[in-house]
Protein backbone atom coordinates (compact mmCIF):
# COMPACT_ATOMS: atom_id res chain seq x y z
CA UNK A 1 0.00 0.00 0.00
CA UNK A 2 1.52 3.35 -0.88
CA UNK A 3 1.66 6.28 1.42
CA UNK A 4 1.01 4.02 4.58
CA UNK A 5 2.34 4.49 8.22
CA UNK A 6 1.32 1.96 10.81
CA UNK A 7 3.05 3.02 14.41
CA UNK A 8 2.84 0.35 17.21
CA UNK A 9 4.10 0.56 20.81
CA UNK A 10 4.66 -1.94 23.09
CA UNK A 11 6.83 -1.81 26.42
CA UNK A 12 9.09 -4.59 26.10
CA UNK A 13 9.65 -5.56 30.08
CA UNK A 14 5.57 -6.49 29.51
CA UNK A 15 5.74 -9.42 27.06
CA UNK A 16 7.85 -12.50 27.98
CA UNK A 17 10.79 -13.98 25.38
CA UNK A 18 8.26 -16.17 23.81
CA UNK A 19 5.42 -14.19 24.20
CA UNK A 20 3.48 -14.51 20.43
CA UNK A 21 3.19 -10.47 20.45
CA UNK A 22 7.01 -10.22 20.62
CA UNK A 23 7.97 -12.70 18.81
CA UNK A 24 5.36 -11.26 15.62
CA UNK A 25 7.14 -8.27 15.79
CA UNK A 26 10.46 -9.43 15.14
CA UNK A 27 9.52 -11.82 12.61
CA UNK A 28 8.02 -8.58 10.98
CA UNK A 29 11.08 -6.50 11.39
CA UNK A 30 13.26 -9.18 9.97
CA UNK A 31 11.25 -10.22 6.74
CA UNK A 32 10.49 -6.42 5.75
CA UNK A 33 13.51 -4.19 5.38
CA UNK A 34 11.38 -1.11 5.15
CA UNK A 35 10.45 -1.68 8.72
CA UNK A 36 12.05 0.15 11.57
CA UNK A 37 11.92 -0.75 15.61
CA UNK A 38 12.89 2.20 17.43
CA UNK A 39 13.58 1.91 20.76
CA UNK A 40 12.64 4.83 23.12
CA UNK A 41 14.53 5.85 26.00
CA UNK A 42 13.36 7.88 28.93
CA UNK A 43 12.70 11.12 28.80
CA UNK A 44 16.06 12.95 29.93
CA UNK A 45 15.96 16.02 32.79
CA UNK A 46 16.49 18.34 30.24
CA UNK A 47 13.50 17.75 28.30
CA UNK A 48 11.26 17.07 31.14
CA UNK A 49 11.99 20.72 32.58
CA UNK A 50 11.07 21.79 29.22
CA UNK A 51 7.72 20.01 29.25
CA UNK A 52 7.33 21.86 32.97
CA UNK A 53 8.36 25.05 32.00
CA UNK A 54 6.01 25.41 28.77
CA UNK A 55 3.06 23.76 30.80
CA UNK A 56 3.00 25.85 33.51
CA UNK A 57 4.66 29.19 31.68
CA UNK A 58 7.48 29.58 33.53
CA UNK A 59 11.09 29.70 32.83
CA UNK A 60 13.17 26.27 32.58
CA UNK A 61 15.63 28.23 35.86
CA UNK A 62 11.99 27.88 38.01
CA UNK A 63 11.19 24.63 37.71
CA UNK A 64 14.21 22.66 38.18
CA UNK A 65 13.58 21.64 41.60
CA UNK A 66 10.51 20.51 40.86
CA UNK A 67 11.87 18.45 37.52
CA UNK A 68 14.49 16.73 40.09
CA UNK A 69 11.60 15.40 41.68
CA UNK A 70 9.37 14.31 38.85
CA UNK A 71 12.62 13.03 36.98
CA UNK A 72 13.26 11.00 40.61
CA UNK A 73 9.32 9.61 40.61
CA UNK A 74 9.00 8.75 37.45
CA UNK A 75 12.10 7.98 35.87
CA UNK A 76 11.45 9.54 32.73
CA UNK A 77 8.15 7.50 32.15
CA UNK A 78 6.69 9.89 29.33
CA UNK A 79 3.45 8.35 30.43
CA UNK A 80 3.73 8.49 34.29
CA UNK A 81 5.33 12.44 34.29
CA UNK A 82 1.63 12.96 32.79
CA UNK A 83 0.09 10.78 35.21
CA UNK A 84 2.17 12.74 38.37
CA UNK A 85 1.93 16.33 37.09
CA UNK A 86 -2.19 15.41 36.89
CA UNK A 87 -2.14 14.04 40.14
CA UNK A 88 0.02 16.91 41.45
CA UNK A 89 -2.67 19.17 39.73
CA UNK A 90 -5.67 17.08 41.54
CA UNK A 91 -4.57 17.36 44.74
CA UNK A 92 -3.80 21.33 44.27
CA UNK A 93 0.38 20.29 45.03
CA UNK A 94 0.49 21.96 41.42
CA UNK A 95 -2.09 25.09 41.12
CA UNK A 96 -3.54 28.18 39.38
CA UNK A 97 -3.21 31.32 41.89
CA UNK A 98 -5.50 33.11 39.89
CA UNK A 99 -4.67 36.31 42.35
CA UNK A 100 -1.22 36.46 40.87
CA UNK A 101 -2.13 34.51 37.76
CA UNK A 102 0.54 32.29 37.80
CA UNK A 103 1.22 28.14 38.18
CA UNK A 104 2.58 27.84 41.76
CA UNK A 105 3.48 24.41 43.32
CA UNK A 106 5.11 22.96 46.63
CA UNK A 107 8.04 20.93 45.90
CA UNK A 108 8.05 19.44 49.40
CA UNK A 109 4.44 17.88 49.13
CA UNK A 110 5.76 16.95 45.57
CA UNK A 111 8.35 15.02 46.71
CA UNK A 112 6.67 13.53 49.55
CA UNK A 113 3.23 12.38 47.02
CA UNK A 114 3.93 8.52 45.82
CA UNK A 115 5.24 8.01 42.18
CA UNK A 116 2.45 6.77 39.64
CA UNK A 117 4.41 4.03 38.22
CA UNK A 118 1.17 1.40 37.88
CA UNK A 119 -1.29 3.01 35.46
CA UNK A 120 -3.75 0.84 36.19
CA UNK A 121 -3.69 1.64 39.52
CA UNK A 122 -3.80 5.41 39.21
CA UNK A 123 -7.01 5.19 36.56
CA UNK A 124 -8.31 3.18 39.34
CA UNK A 125 -7.84 5.88 42.17
CA UNK A 126 -9.16 8.53 39.31
CA UNK A 127 -12.17 6.62 38.75
CA UNK A 128 -12.86 6.54 42.52
CA UNK A 129 -13.14 10.51 42.22
CA UNK A 130 -15.42 10.77 39.62
CA UNK A 131 -19.14 11.24 40.72
CA UNK A 132 -21.30 8.34 41.19
CA UNK A 133 -23.85 9.84 38.25
CA UNK A 134 -20.52 9.41 36.18
CA UNK A 135 -19.46 6.38 37.21
CA UNK A 136 -22.88 4.75 36.79
CA UNK A 137 -22.83 6.32 32.96
CA UNK A 138 -19.83 4.42 32.51
CA UNK A 139 -21.25 1.04 34.14
CA UNK A 140 -23.68 1.57 31.31
CA UNK A 141 -21.72 2.14 28.41
CA UNK A 142 -19.36 -0.70 29.52
CA UNK A 143 -21.70 -2.94 28.60
CA UNK A 144 -21.73 -1.63 25.25
CA UNK A 145 -18.48 -2.48 24.20
CA UNK A 146 -14.86 -0.58 24.28
CA UNK A 147 -16.38 1.14 21.66
CA UNK A 148 -19.62 3.81 21.81
CA UNK A 149 -21.39 6.27 20.68
CA UNK A 150 -22.74 9.45 22.87
CA UNK A 151 -26.15 8.62 20.95
CA UNK A 152 -26.38 5.04 21.67
CA UNK A 153 -25.37 5.74 25.48
CA UNK A 154 -28.10 8.28 26.03
CA UNK A 155 -30.51 6.39 24.41
CA UNK A 156 -29.75 3.33 26.64
CA UNK A 157 -29.37 5.41 30.44
CA UNK A 158 -32.20 7.24 29.57
CA UNK A 159 -30.91 10.74 30.08
CA UNK A 160 -30.98 14.02 28.04
CA UNK A 161 -28.09 14.74 25.67
CA UNK A 162 -26.78 17.38 27.56
CA UNK A 163 -26.55 15.31 30.43
CA UNK A 164 -24.86 12.55 29.50
CA UNK A 165 -22.55 14.83 27.21
CA UNK A 166 -21.94 16.33 30.64
CA UNK A 167 -21.23 13.38 32.59
CA UNK A 168 -19.01 11.51 30.01
CA UNK A 169 -16.87 14.59 29.87
CA UNK A 170 -16.17 14.25 33.27
CA UNK A 171 -14.93 11.28 32.57
CA UNK A 172 -12.31 11.91 29.42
Amino acid sequence: VPYFMLVCAYRTRELAENDETRLAIGLVAETNPFIKLIKLRPLATRSIALIISETLYRPVAEVLELTAIVHSKTNGNPLAIRNFLTELNDINVIRFDRDHREWVWDTQAASQHPPTDNVIAFLAHRITHLEPETTQLLKVASCAGEEFDLNTIRTVSGLSYSETSARLLQAV
